[in-house]
C-alpha cells in the first residue's frame, strides 16, 4: 500500500526530475492573509490532497493539481505559460498511466486554464486527479495489541476472512459454525468433508 506521504514524495520526485518544473509544494497553496506563499519558485507544481476512497483492495486518493508560472504584467507571456503548464499536467498523466503498475490514474483528467486566480501575475493549469493504489486489507498487518471487541469478551467469537479481515459469522459461545472446502471447479463443484469450526469459552 502506498501511504499519502509516499505520494507526495512521488510528486515531489516528478517537479525534481521534470526539466521544466522547478518549485514543488503540497497542501495549502495560501498564507493566512490569503496571499500565495512567499518563496515559491516558477514553474511550480503545487498539489492539494481532497480526499480518499478505501476499498477492500484499492485506496483512491483525489488531488487537486496546480502547475502554475509567472506572466508579465503586460501578459505578453501569458499565451506561453498556459501552454508550458499544460504540456507539463499532461506529462504528469502520462508518468502515472506508464511509469509503474503499482498506482494508476483514473478516468481522463481534465486541466482548465488558471488565469490570475492565485494571485495577480500569475497564470497556468490546474485539475482534479484520481488516483489509485493496492491496499492491504489484511486485519492482522494492523499495529496494535491488547485489542479485544467487546462481544469477544462476553463470551461471543467471530468467524473472519483472515486475508480481508471481514467479519462471515458472529457465534454465541457454543455455537458450531460449518465451512465447506471446495477441492476444485469443474463443471460442477466436488465438496469434500465439512470442517467444523467451534467456539470455546
Amino acid at each position: 500500500m502506498m501511504t499519502l506521504n509516499q505520494q507526495k514524495q512521488l510528486f515531489q520526485n516528478i517537479a525534481t526530475a521534470h526539466h521544466m518544473i522547478r518549485g514543488f509544494g503540497f497542501g495549502n497553496l495560501f498564507e493566512q492573509n490569503g496571499n500565495v506563499k512567499d518563496g515559491l519558485e516558477y514553474n511550480l507544481l503545487w498539489v492539494v490532497p481532497t480526499g480518499s476512497t478505501v476499498t477492500e483492495q484499492t485506496v483512491i486518493r483525489t488531488f487537486n493539481i496546480l502547475v502554475l508560472g509567472k506572466v508579465e504584467k503586460d501578459k505578453s507571456n501569458r499565451d506561453e505559460v498556459w501552454s508550458d503548464c499544460e504540456k507539463i499536467a499532461s506529462d504528469i498523466v502520462k508518468i502515472f498511466r506508464n511509469e509503474t503498475d503499482e498506482y494508476n490514474i483514473l478516468g481522463e483528467p481534465q486541466f482548465e486554464p488558471i488565469d490570475e486566480q492565485h494571485a495577480d501575475w500569475l497564470a497556468g493549469y490546474g485539475g482534479i486527479v484520481t488516483i489509485e493504489t493496492e491496499f492491504a486489507s489484511n486485519y492482522c498487518d494492523i499495529p496494535m495489541t491488547g485489542f479485544f471487541s467487546p462481544v469477544t469478551v462476553e463470551g461471543y467469537g467471530v468467524i473472519k476472512n483472515v486475508e480481508t479481515g471481514k467479519v462471515i459469522k458472529t457465534l454465541k459461545k457454543g455455537e458450531t459454525y460449518y465451512i465447506t472446502i471446495l477441492d476444485e471447479i469443474e463443471q460442477s463443484l466436488d465438496v469434500v468433508t465439512p470442517t467444523i469450526i467451534q467456539v470455546l469459552s
